[in-house]
């Protein structure tokens, strides 16, 4: 049997695979991190305005939160946006590390880009096994 795949197919399944795996590794390291944490309701001070790696620019915004042990704490979200999509002097709920009080997320912010990249992944993937199959089983 001679597998013949199209560079499209292959590529196309791979980054349907990709997208899986990078949804599946922000999961456990979310998990990993967060496995001793507290939620607690959170204020956005500011939106740091910060250019990417490819020149893309980003929001970043910078919480307010009161740990259980009554201390402050100010830090900025290790995930940024774009557009703008906190505003100043919102209060969000957001989950912080009992192990490092500055490592936080804001519940629900990543919820809705993880379902997208498995959508896409799944589009991705499904596409490139018909494309592989209208190869193999020719009409």
């Amino acid at each position: 049997m001679k597998f013949n795949v199209d560079s499209n197919i292959l590529y196309s399944f791979l980054g349907g695979v990709f997208l899986i795996v990078f949804v599946l590794a922000r999961k456990w390291n979310d998990n990993k991190m967060f496995s001793i944490s507290v939620e607690t309701n959170g204020l956005v001070i500011d939106e740091e305005l910060e250019k990417g790696i490819e020149g893309n620019e980003y929001y970043y915004p910078v919480v307010k939160f009161k740990t259980t042990e009554g201390e402050w704490i100010t830090s900025k979200s290790r995930d940024g946006y774009y557009p703008q999509k906190y505003a100043v002097k919102k209060e969000v709920k957001i989950q912080y590390s009992l192990e490092d009080h500055t490592q936080f997320k804001i519940k629900g912010a990543d919820t809705i880009i993880h379902l997208i990249f498995l959508l896409c992944a799944a589009m991705l993937i499904l596409y490139s096994v018909y494309a592989y199959l209208t190869i193999i089983i020719p009409s």
